[in-house]
């Protein structure tokens, strides 16, 4: 999808739902003015849903010095374009995960990643808001979750975004599934054994 940009999946959302197209996410139609409302919120929540090979970045932490939080040894940064953490392991050993708790300052406005680590590297979804790198599968689930989002806005028809979310369920799981078959990773001993227990 080389033409792929918010305008295109927009588009694709609102003839989900049965609305006028739009030129541009920036025009005064109540069709573009809900995408742009609702487009990074729902390109969000996708992106959350699943640890996309695209969205998933591996860095060191940086740890925070004079940063006391009970029970942890050691504070470090949450990455700025970090919109979850999938796993901390450590850098001498990068198939050992490590515990590790998310934490907010006493402001409750900056949030902190705990561990007991000394130089831990941290696997995250980031904030990828590219379009370019979003294959069809994802673009097909992303357009029906955005148009569950502005369907009531829109039109007011609860059980015609009922039906966009049951379609974004449906979407999700085979862009989940086409995504993680793109590649493959020898099974750890780790691996195999939290397979015997299932």
């Amino acid at each position: 999808m080389s033409d792929t940009n918010k305008t295109a999946i927009c588009n694709y959302a609102i003839t989900f739902i049965g609305g006028r197209k739009i030129t541009s996410i920036d025009q005064t139609q109540k069709e573009a003015e809900l995408c742009k409302l609702y487009y990074d919120m729902a390109r969000q929540a996708v992106l959350r849903d699943h640890l996309w090979n695209f969205a998933t970045k591996s860095v060191a932490l940086a740890e925070v010095a004079d940063t006391d939080f009970v029970g942890w040894d050691r504070a470090f940064s949450y990455p700025s374009d970090a919109l979850y953490v999938q796993e901390i392991y450590n850098s001498a050993n990068k198939n050992k995960k490590i515990e590790f708790e998310v934490r907010t300052n006493v402001l409750k406005n900056k949030k902190y990643i705990m561990a007991n680590e000394a130089t831990p590297y941290i696997v995250y979804v980031a904030d990828v808001d590219e379009e370019l790198l979003f294959d069809a599968k994802f673009i097909e689930a992303f357009a029906y979750r955005l148009a569950e989002m502005i369907t009531v806005p829109l039109n007011g028809q609860l059980p015609l975004a009922q039906l966009m979310g049951q379609k974004y369920g449906m979407a999700i799981a085979k862009a989940k599934a086409g995504d993680s078959n793109e590649g493959y990773k020898l099974p750890t001993a780790d691996n195999s054994l939290l397979s015997s227990r299932y």
